[in-house]
């Protein structure tokens, strides 16, 4: 069964894919740029069905599951959690307009996923388990499913079969298609092609098998409404069109042809064979029969992915793709058109025929002529190194052993050239306005030009530089023009020559091309490009300083274009970019770059043979390379105008993957990020370009370039929009994007409740501090108040108990003594003394209760600071000389103590002064820990 099973793979699968139009221009003669994905690089094997989906992601279904393709990576389809494929095994896909996709398995069944939801049929919603080759979905948005017992259509959730009653044989269906007039055309094994048009509830017969073949193997619409069919026999493909302009027609085919056939959209006829893919190009005879031209053939050994080509698709860029049981192939048409070369060719010189067609130099071989897409050979012309043509006159050609020959009349000349070039290369030749040939031979370190049959160095003029020269070209005027190494260029005109350097802003180094047109001067060199302006040459640079490294090819087109070929590939400048420099309102000029994605093959050649870029007379631009030679029409460039999808993959937060919704909620706390997204252009995916946006993080739009992912670190709880852009390979940008919510909710601490809460808490500890400040500032002050009121207290008791019984007592013996006086004056006098005994006695207990109360000089300075100020009060005018020394570490002592020792101090002071008449006094207070003394 499984060999059976390979066999109709490899017949069937691809039959059928898109529409092709008979009436279109053949393709051009030209290799298209294939890129093969394998195992290696991550892609699956055994790919037996292509379909890409409206978001843009091509899918593909496999032996071993369904997976998506980006253009970048490949990714394993995993269901929704609860869900899974029917089987692993998927022959056939289909791409519905709502963007949902049908997958047909090779054991029966089928499924169709939408909204990432998957919807199962099978035998209980009449759908058979047998194998299903084909989906397709007619102008009614019927569904059709071509399987190996027959043909069925889905109506509503239910599958019925096409049967006899409705024109449709019994047997396997291997192929269904629909036209543009919205007929159902299927091709029956064994029994022909049958059509259903639209509106009728029939099948009609329309072609059956010829020459004995006993399967019809393909059917394909076309763009004129009718269906094209056909079968392989032995070798010839028949072709037949019931209604159609296209009679039926064998063409040969390779030998090996395995019968899978697909038709492109450019009239390309892509036939699978034994070791690869054929790719043909198809148009018709006068007499309306249909042929093939072989246009490339890839094999394994081409780089194809595998040896057998079982599906094939068109993506809706125009890109082919093939799958094999290796991988996967893209095919699509480059910007660059190549010109297939023999293999023994190398170092291309180019010169201009007089329509369009061009001369090939080799210096491997013979030179070629191209005309249209063929090559013919021209004797008697090898080891081309050099060529030269003026706007009319012969070709002319110079060797690498100092030869020269022109192109008269179809004839090849050849001509003398100066003896002491012989045996060296020739490196440019050109004509003068005088008509005089020069040639330029750099390992003799000249320029010879002929005049009257006579070769003369340097031309006989002493103006001109004396140094080989490595490009010359005439410009419009005739005159001629030199490029040297060393930043120097000469222009000759009538015998007149002109010498530019360095001192003229040349800094370019060796000078490898010269362009003179409309009007401008252009020089290339190694280091970069530069425009006359006046009598100066400046720099062209591009954006973000990019210089054009190794030009040694300059076209100006009549529209202001400016073509460049070098060592980074093929530049175009826009006129308008152009223009703005001229204008001096930018400094550096945007760009485009083709290279090797856009079918260039090489790099520009630096020494020789030059100039590696030149323009036909029909317009186009032709490019050498070292190893081959390219051709553009300027004026219409493929463009891919389809803006790519762009998809948000998921946000990764903490290790967890979130898939991509409106909204992404994440945990709360989270504070880093990392969103994956991708733009759905599958020509040249990696020149994609992104700008992104979060919302309440960026303030602007971040230009990510072809980054896929964008960080971030340090968010806050909140809600953020994510915006994400992109364009496709030639700038044209997708402005809408995609767009997704991304909220982080806070935690417990970080909401605005717990920060209230933090505030109160705050306030009332606050509240709770400043009372207990209160609390401790009136306790103080009423502790210090009690103290002063109980001393006062004591003091008044003191002053009552002592003073005023000692005064009273005195006032009475005062009164005894006057009373006494007149009798006894001896009594008196004992009375008086003994009156004043008791005087001094209460002054000195009033004086010792007063001795307790705290000094208020204490209240604002220490005990030094107090007696030394108190001292001095006492020594004013004194004239003694006080001295005040402190020993042991200085503090605060005990109130009762320091009132004492300033009390005792001060009048220590007062009693020296008075009875001491000193002339220097000096006060020493010794700290120890316990112990405090005061010494005069």
């Amino acid at each position: 069964m499984c060999s059976q099973l390979m066999r109709l793979r490899r017949c069937l699968i691809g039959a059928v894919v898109t529409v092709v139009s008979l009436n279109a221009q053949p393709a051009p003669s030209t290799r298209l740029h294939h890129t093969a994905w394998t195992l290696r690089e991550g892609a699956p094997a055994e790919v037996f069905a292509l379909a890409q989906t409206t978001d843009g992601y091509l899918w593909l279904g496999t032996s071993t599951g369904l997976v998506r393709f980006d253009g970048v990576g490949f990714e394993r389809f995993v269901p929704r959690s609860g869900e899974s494929l029917l089987s692993s095994n998927i022959m056939s896909l289909l791409a519905l307009p709502d963007g949902s996709l049908c997958i047909g398995y090779t054991f029966g069944g089928a499924s169709v996923i939408s909204a990432g939801h998957l919807r199962h049929y099978g035998e209980r919603d009449g759908l058979p388990r047998k194998s299903i080759y084909r989906f397709v979905l007619d102008s009614a948005d019927t569904l059709w499913a071509a399987t190996s017992i027959g043909l069925f259509r889905r109506a509503g959730e239910a599958w019925l079969r096409a049967g006899p009653n409705e024109g449709v044989p019994d047997g396997a269906v291997i192929a269904v298609t629909v036209d543009r007039s919205g007929a159902v055309w299927i091709a029956v094994a064994g029994v022909g092609v049958f059509a259903r048009t639209r509106g009728k509830s029939r099948f009609v017969l329309r072609s059956e098998p010829h020459g004995g073949a006993s399967t019809v193997w393909f059917v394909s619409a076309t763009e004129t409404g009718a269906a094209l069919t056909g079968y392989f026999e032995g070798t010839a493909l028949h072709l037949q069109a019931p209604h159609g302009k296209v009679r039926e027609t064998a063409i040969r085919t390779s030998a090996d042809a395995t019968g899978t056939i697909f038709f492109g959209r450019d009239s390309s006829v892509w036939i699978s064979t034994l070791n690869g893919v054929e790719r043909n190009v198809m148009d018709t005879d006068p007499s309306g029969r249909a042929r093939l031209r072989l246009s490339e053939r890839f094999t394994n050994s081409d780089g194809l992915s595998g040896i057998l080509a079982i599906a094939m698709l068109t993506d809706r860029e125009g890109n082919v793709w093939v799958g094999t049981e290796g991988g996967l192939d893209r095919f699509r048409q480059p910007k660059l058109s190549s010109v297939e070369l023999p293999l023994k060719f190398a170092a291309p010189a180019l010169a201009p025929g007089d329509s369009g067609d061009m001369w090939i130099g080799n210096t491997m071989g013979e030179t070629k002529h191209f005309f249209g897409a063929s090559l013919a050979e021209m004797q008697a012309t090898r080891n081309v190194q050099a060529t030269f043509r003026a706007s009319s006159g012969p070709i002319w050609f110079g060797s690498e052993d100092g030869k020269i020959w022109h192109l008269s009349s179809q004839r090849v000349v050849e001509d003398p050239g100066p003896p002491e070039a012989a045996g060296a290369p020739i490196q440019a030749l050109a004509k003068d306005d005088g008509g005089n040939l020069w040639i330029s031979v750099p390992r003799r370190s000249k320029v010879f030009r002929r005049r009257d049959a006579t070769w003369r160095a340097f031309g006989d003029l002493d103006g001109l530089p004396r140094s080989a020269v490595i490009r010359m070209t005439r410009d419009s005027s005739g005159a001629l023009w030199f490029g040297y190494p060393d930043n120097r260029i000469a222009r000759l005109s009538r015998d007149k020559v002109q010498v530019f350097d360095a001192r003229d802003g040349i800094t370019i180094g060796n000078v490898t091309a010269i362009e003179v047109a409309h009007g401008h001067v252009w020089l290339g060199g190694e280091g970069g490009v530069m425009r006359q302006e006046g009598a100066r040459f400046v720099t062209v640079a591009g954006v973000n300083d990019s210089p054009f490294r190794g030009v040694t090819g300059i076209v100006e087109c009549a529209s202001g274009e400016l073509w460049l070929n070098g060592s980074d590939g093929v530049t175009r400048i826009a006129s308008a970019e152009l223009q703005a420099l001229r204008r001096h309102t930018v400094t550096r000029v945007h760009f485009e770059r083709f290279d090797t994605r856009d079918g260039l093959d090489g790099v520009a050649a630096q020494l020789r043979p030059l100039p590696t870029a030149l323009m036909a007379p029909d317009g186009t631009i032709w490019f050498t390379t070292t190893r081959s030679v390219h051709r553009i029409d300027p004026i219409h460039v493929r463009r891919n105008m389809h803006p790519p999808p762009v998809q948000i993959h998921s946000v990764l937060a903490a290790g967890v993957r979130y898939e991509r919704a409106d909204t992404v909620l994440l945990p709360a706390n989270t504070s880093a990020i990392q969103i994956r997204y991708t733009a759905l252009s599958l020509g040249v995916p990696d020149r994609v370009r992104f700008r992104y946006q979060l919302i309440g993080s960026d303030d602007d739009w971040q230009d990510a370039g072809a980054r896929r992912d964008a960080f971030y670190t340090n968010l806050r709880p909140g809600t953020y929009p994510f915006r994400v852009i992109a364009s496709n390979d030639d700038g044209v940008w997708n402005e809408v994007g995609a767009a997704t919510m991304i909220t982080i909710p806070p935690t417990f601490l970080q909401t605005p409740a717990f920060v209230m809460l933090c505030v109160a808490g705050v306030g009332l500890l606050a509240a709770a501090g400043y009372r207990a400040r209160v609390r401790a500032v009136a306790g103080a002050l009423q502790r210090q108040y009690d103290t002063r009121l109980a001393e006062r207290t004591r003091i008044a008791q003191d002053l009552h108990d002592t003073i005023l019984q000692g005064f009273t007592g005195i006032t009475l013996q005062l009164h005894s003594v006057r009373r006494g006086m007149s009798s006894s004056r001896e009594l008196a006098s004992a009375s008086l003394e003994r009156i004043l005994t008791e005087a001094d006695r209460a002054l000195r207990d009033a004086r010792l209760a007063v001795w307790d109360m705290r000094s208020p000089e204490l209240e604002r300075v220490d005990l030094v600071d107090a007696l030394t100020a108190s001292a001095a009060t006492a020594m004013a005018g004194s004239g003694v000389a006080l001295h005040v020394s402190v020993a042991g570490k200085r503090r605060r002592l005990t109130d009762s103590i320091e009132v004492s020792l300033l009390r005792i101090g001060r009048e220590a002071v007062m009693n020296a002064v008075q009875h001491a008449s000193p002339q220097n006094l000096t006060m020493t207070f010794t700290f120890d820990k316990t112990l405090v003394t005061l010494s005069l």
